[in-house]
């Protein structure tokens, strides 16, 4: 008899799967930093180390000190490494991180002396080494780390050395087994010299041929597979057309554009008049009452782009998960780098899409997004009020002002046929081609954002129910005094006569004991029922839980103003009903 498998998740309740969901995108998210760090902090075995210390750890109680067993051993078995390469990982990391490392003796029950090693978990370097700025000093020496090349003015120069006689020492990892040759000497020996490679002419496929390439960008792009050739070139005809000018002016969108004060205090922008035209040209050679910003949303409620604001630090480390998260689905992104901690994170698409279903694609795709309240032109936070953010001006990307002092925004860039991989710009005035090359492959294929779902239909009940393309309606019950507070009557009876189904269905309809919010867009319902009442958990406008009665409901579904609604009903009922002499 064939069994089925019990899902380790089905026991949980929906707190319990939420914390840990989010312990395993934490989990993710640090194994995903450590293996992008630069092997000047760690070599990759070292990253393997942490990765598996990170998980052993997890189970070491702390002694009296609040220090921790580093067991190697444990480690060494976790990852398939030997306990020897291990303990020399460990010690190399200890030391460059300038780590709390206590040795305690110890005695098996042998008989054996062992030096025990201790840790203290809260050293960054096993919370979030990639946060941690080493020193060059301490960083690890690779080739020289690259020196400065005098003829192509690059930071790529390695450093080898020919050695004229050496020994060769072989040792074994796993038993310390270790043999040493006699001194050997090279028959060969190189006559000193210097090569400077001949400059190559304009080689086909290259990005900007005919012009120099930005320092530390190179962007080649070799289809994978002959599905690809239509896109490719596409790809490449956009490469060719595109203009920074057209491209800023895709940001215009609508109402008045707006100028940076270079105030870090309000007022940060000032609203040219309605009609000015930006001068482009001015914007882009970063002149400084020409940094503008503008509302991005076209009239008929699509856009071009769609900006996240990463204004804190906490939100600024996360931005290279976030565009790996995109990139794995097949959107680029680019990350604009203001001031230290903040930057810009935007997608574009070649055509305007709907603002909202634009919103809810990538949210589905990386909801972490979901954290950054200021999204442009969708959204809404604590500093708006609750209002649309399609109102809302937004900065433009290539240069921000702090006082009279104007700065170019370096960026990172993502793609989707490179994920995890960042290529950076040092901006528009240290290279403008590189950076117009890079924009133009970030820009995403419209027909990629999937349109919202339409609602669900839902039949109308037919024994007293309401029927959800009329006007609500309320029978009097009885006499009633015209000095008599009909509020509460009349209240009683909507909330009686309507049901949840009937708000459900002018909302996508009825999912078990929710439905989604009519006040914000979203994919899940989180509108959950609760008796008479129901209360919205997701991104309200206030930013907090909001709870009404089913008329309630069903004015915000309606878009109806409550207190206008309820005037209404009541004047009917009067009109309706028997006055009391």
């Amino acid at each position: 008899m064939m069994q089925t498998a019990t899902s380790r998740y089905a026991h949980m309740t929906r707190e319990e799967l939420i914390e840990a969901l989010e312990h395993h995108d934490q989990t993710l998210q640090s194994i995903y930093n450590t293996v992008h760090l630069s092997n000047k902090k760690m070599a990759p075995g070292e990253k393997l180390f942490w990765i598996g210390a990170r998980c052993v750890l997890a189970g070491e109680l702390p002694n009296e000190h609040g220090l921790v067993r580093l067991p190697t051993d444990k480690v060494a078995e976790f990852i398939g490494m030997s306990e020897s390469s291990a303990s020399r990982y460990a010690s190399d990391v200890i030391e460059r991180y300038e780590a709390t490392k206590v040795p305690v003796p110890y005695t098996t029950k042998k008989g054996q002396d062992r030096i025990l090693t201790y840790i203290d978990k809260s050293d960054p370097v096993w919370n979030e080494p990639w946060a941690v700025n080493l020193t060059e000093e301490k960083e690890r020496t690779i080739n020289g780390n690259g020196k400065y090349c005098e003829h192509c003015k690059t930071y790529n120069l390695q450093v080898k050395t020919q050695r004229l006689t050496y020994q060769e020492i072989q040792e074994c990892e796993c038993c310390g087994y270790k043999k040493v040759s006699a001194i050997l000497t090279d028959k060969d020996k190189l006559d000193p010299m210097e090569y400077i490679p001949e400059k190559k002419g304009p080689q086909a496929g290259e990005p900007f041929a005919g012009e120099e390439k930005g320092l530390g960008i190179c962007i080649p792009y070799d289809p994978l597979t002959q599905a690809h050739a239509e896109a490719e070139e596409k790809k490449v005809s956009r490469l060719e057309s595109l203009s920074l000018e057209s491209w800023l002016a895709q940001r215009i969108g609508h109402g008045q554009v707006i100028v940076s004060t270079g105030n870090l205090e309000e007022p940060k922008y000032i609203t040219k008049p309605a009609g000015y035209t930006p001068d482009l040209a001015a914007y882009l050679q970063g002149k400084l009452n020409h940094l503008y910003g503008s509302r991005p949303a076209l009239p008929n409620g699509t856009t071009y782009l769609l900006g996240f604001d990463l204004d804190a630090p906490e939100l600024d480390k996360k931005h290279r998960y976030m565009m790996f998260r995109l990139a794995l689905a097949g959107i680029a992104s680019a990350y604009w780098k203001r001031r230290p901690g903040r930057g810009h994170l935007e997608v574009y698409t070649d055509a305007p899409v709907d603002r909202r279903a634009f919103y809810a694609h990538l949210l589905r795709i990386c909801p972490d997004l979901a954290a950054i309240p200021e999204c442009f032109p969708v959204g809404s936070d604590q500093n708006t009020g609750g209002a649309d953010r399609a109102d809302f001006g937004y900065s433009w990307p290539l240069w921000y002002r702090i006082d009279d002092q104007v700065y170019e925004c370096a960026a990172d860039f993502m793609f989707p046929d490179r994920p995890g991989e960042l290529v950076s710009s040092p901006g528009i005035k240290s290279d403008r081609a590189g950076l117009a090359y890079l924009i133009a492959q970030t820009i995403t294929p419209a027909s990629l954002i999937p349109a919202l779902p339409a609602p669900e239909q839902v039949a109308p009940q037919e024994d007293g129910g309401v029927l959800v393309d009329k006007p609500l309606e309320v029978q009097p019950s009885g006499p009633y005094s015209d000095a008599d507070d009909l509020a509460p009557v009349v209240l009683a009876a909507i909330n009686e006569r309507l049901t949840w189904e009937d708000i459900a269905a002018l909302c996508g309809g009825l999912h078990r004991d929710r439905f989604r919010s009519p006040t914000h867009d979203e994919d899940k319902p989180s509108v959950v029922i609760r008796g008479k009442y129901a209360s919205d958990f997701g991104r309200t406008p206030s930013g907090r839980p909001e709870t009404r009665d089913k008329f309630g409901w069903w004015c915000a579904a309606r878009g109806l103003d409550q207190t206008a609604e309820l005037n209404r009903l009541i004047t009917e009922y009067k009109h309706k009903g028997q006055v009391a002499s």
